[in-house]
């Protein structure tokens, strides 16, 4: 904020600025947080946004309670960015936030160029069942590299298969070359 003091019996001109105040608009990333996540969250913990195939850093600046019907439904983490450059994040733009818990977990994972969709934007994979090509619809998350994430629930132990996949029918004949 910046001020202009005015001593008392000083004249002030029509249209003299006096005072400019911030635009009170630093942008926040506002996250929900889970009871259980709440023990994995601390204050100062870092984060990332993903905005534009930007990335933007952040950390957690202070965290709430969201109050709801009288009772905490969840928290809210409030996320200080600390490289916005060129005001890349607007408000109310939506983002994909990272924080950085410590914790890691396995997630399934197939070659991305072995997902395919149908008119109504759905996912699948062909398994290999009983020697035959097998259509199984999929929900997907997050893709790294060559990889996207699968996250329905899938057998840990099926054959997906890779290669050719649009030239794949549902109920073909597979021969598994190992």
């Amino acid at each position: 904020m910046t001020g202009l003091s005015i001593a008392p019996g000083k004249t002030v001109q029509a249209g003299q600025q006096l005072m400019a105040l911030g635009s009170g608009q630093e942008i926040e990333i506002v996250v929900h947080l889970d009871q259980n996540d709440l023990y994995l969250v601390d204050l100062g913990t870092t984060a990332t946004a993903e905005v534009s195939n930007q990335t933007i850093m952040g950390q957690v600046s202070s965290i709430y309670p969201e109050v709801k019907d009288d009772k905490i439904s969840s928290f809210l983490a409030h996320i200080k960015l600390t490289n916005n450059q060129d005001d890349l994040l607007k408000p109310g733009m939506p983002v994909n936030v990272r924080i950085d818990t410590g914790q890691s977990v396995t997630v399934p994972a197939v070659p991305t160029a072995s997902i395919f969709q149908d008119e109504q934007g759905r996912n699948f994979i062909y398994v290999v069942a009983n020697g035959t090509a097998v259509r199984q619809q999929i929900s997907i998350g997050e893709t790294i590299g060559d990889f996207t994430e699968i996250t329905s629930n899938v057998p840990q132990e099926i054959m997906v298969i890779t290669s050719n996949v649009n030239e794949i029918k549902n109920g073909d004949a597979i021969v598994v070359m190992q």
